[in-house]
């Protein structure tokens, strides 16, 4: 687990979360000397602009994969399911590491370096303000980045884009139901579309976590995956990687722009690895082991 400290065992989850050094290190201070962020009483974390990223190591699980609209007595039921999410399925995963939130600008400029448009790649970028009156700040998730970006700067660190089956289980945190909690309680766990706001991302950890303390996986900004393949195409066991994936990848959880039909658990948008736009971010994700 080189690069990562453990910060201990969240104590609403249960499960335990490790901070990312490199994330936060800004290239002067003292690495030895960076803060660690540490649990309040409710699990929750201060997000600070200096944070890293932070992970939480998920065990090992079936995960359901895709959504069926056929019979409301067999799991994975949902009116709203696509053709693309079908069939149905089920994977072994071996335990990983996923982070909390999503990328923020600023952990995104310490990774990036180089050149100022590399490092400051959003259209909401940090500084900005909308309508003279909302700020976009610091702890704002990167967008306008596209999957080549996202897995380039990934594979520099030691990170990885999640699998869909990865994305997928760390979305649902072991429910089967359209949305990882209560529809009607919405606006307590997603930022969606709105009308009395103009359309964009807000800062990470606003909203409630689902039951594996991961925040905004429905909503805010979508998120590159690894791969995308139909979902009769062979599939790995431990990371859920599909080897048929082709030449477009997943994104996932949908944002604050999308009908709610598109940010569901199953819901998944293949697209050329080249695109981008200032609703699509990323979630790093690292393997167990090197």
């Amino acid at each position: 687990m080189c690069g990562l400290v453990p910060i201990g065992e969240n104590p609403s989850t249960g499960l335990w979360e490790f901070y990312h050094l490199r994330s936060a290190w800004d290239g002067s201070a003292d690495p030895a000397e960076l803060p660690i962020p540490t649990h309040r009483p409710d699990g929750s974390i201060e997000v600070s602009p200096d944070h890293g990223l932070v992970f939480v190591l998920l065990p090992a699980g079936t995960a359901q994969v895709g959504s069926q609209k056929r019979s409301k007595d067999r799991v994975g039921y949902d009116p709203m399911s696509k053709m693309q999410e079908w069939p149905l399925q089920t994977v072994e995963l071996g335990p990983f590491f996923v982070s909390r939130y999503e990328t923020t600008q600023r952990q995104w400029a310490r990774l990036a370096e180089g050149r100022e448009s590399d490092r400051r790649p959003s259209h909401f970028n940090e500084g900005l303000i909308i309508w003279s009156k909302w700020l976009i700040g610091p702890t704002n998730p990167v967008e306008s980045v596209s999957w080549e970006d996202c897995n380039r700067l990934a594979r520099q660190h030691g990170l990885l884009l999640p699998t869909e089956a990865r994305w997928e289980y760390a979305c649902r945190a072991n429910t089967t139901t359209p949305w990882s909690f209560d529809f009607e309680e919405r606006e307590h766990y997603a930022h969606l579309a709105t009308k009395d706001r103009p359309p964009f991302h807000e800062p990470i950890g606003q909203r409630r976590p689902n039951a594996f303390g991961l925040h905004d996986m429905h909503g805010n900004i979508a998120e590159w995956c690894a791969d995308y393949a139909a979902y009769v195409e062979p599939i790995e066991p431990d990371d859920g990687l599909r080897p048929g994936s082709g030449l477009r990848h997943a994104i996932r959880g949908g944002s604050y722009e999308c009908e709610v039909v598109d940010t569901r658990s199953s819901a998944r948008h293949p697209y050329e690895p080249t695109f981008r736009d200032a609703a699509t971010g990323v979630r790093f994700a690292r393997a167990l082991r090197p």
